[in-house]
């Protein structure tokens, strides 16, 4: 009976040992196929860790750069800006400019073709005593022209006069037109003191008369 359990116990301990030999095996191979996977892979981590430490480096540096060239872009669009308000403002100055010698160019021209004129006095109503001179209208004109001079008056004997110096040279010049009791005379006139009036040759009685004087220049 004792040598039966004998043995059984011997034969169980056989067994276990050849399972506790058996999972020895085991885990020394999943060690050594353990040792060998991260012999094989660390490096690989390695070196991805290491292209991704470079790929993130390039990153950085390309956002730097991006950074960079948006500055550079608003600087320039701030640039572009200034100068588009300074090439509108040429623009103004320019059609200010051109409008304005324009104008001075339209003006030499019409005083050139004597296109310009203003009234010395218009529709004059006087009375003037027999024999007199009056001067309806005395001043400095600038440019070269003439002088319209209509008269209605009720002597035939009336005379539209033009009177102007040039100070400058010491001349002057004294022009009489007889105009009766209706009419218009044209005088020449040059740039100086310049005097309009009417006259008339009655003895004894005054005269009732209208004036209208046009400088032309």
């Amino acid at each position: 009976m004792n040598l039966e359990l004998t043995q059984e116990n011997n034969g169980r301990k056989v067994v276990s040992r050849t399972i506790v030999i058996a999972l020895s095996v085991v885990c020394i191979m999943l060690v050594a196929g353990l040792v060998g996977v991260i012999a094989t892979y660390t490096p690989m981590i390695s070196d991805l860790q290491s292209q991704v430490a470079n790929k993130n480096s390039t990153i950085t540096s390309l956002n730097s750069t991006v950074a960079s060239l948006s500055s550079t872009v608003t600087s320039l669009s701030s640039q572009v800006s200034s100068l588009n308000s300074q090439v509108a403002s040429l623009k103004s100055s320019l059609n200010e400019s051109q409008s304005y010698y324009e104008e001075i160019v339209s003006d030499y021209y019409e005083k050139l073709s004597l296109s310009q004129y203003g009234y010395l006095v218009n529709n004059m109503n006087f009375t003037q005593d027999a024999g007199a001179v009056t001067a309806v209208w005395t001043g400095y004109v600038e440019y070269a022209g003439y002088v319209v001079i209509n008269v209605e008056s009720t002597s035939n004997t009336t005379l539209a006069n033009v009177a102007y110096s040039l100070s400058t040279r010491g001349v002057s010049f004294n022009y009489n037109a007889t105009v009766g009791t209706s009419g218009t005379k044209v005088f020449p006139v040059l740039p100086g003191e310049l005097t309009v009036g009417i006259s008339n040759a009655e003895t004894t009685n005054a005269i009732n008369a209208i004036i209208t004087a046009v400088y032309y220049y």
